[in-house]
């Protein structure tokens, strides 16, 4: 159990960060669209 921690947190890390860059570039997207319009 304890050996399975570190993997798990570090998978449950990786999806933070890629939904976070999904997140912020959605948000980047957005923006420059307004801009365009």
């Amino acid at each position: 159990m304890e050996d399975d921690a570190p993997v798990i947190y570090g998978l449950e890390f990786q999806i933070r960060v890629n939904s976070g860059m999904r997140v912020s570039i959605s948000q980047g997207v957005l923006q420059t669209w307004t801009m365009i319009c």
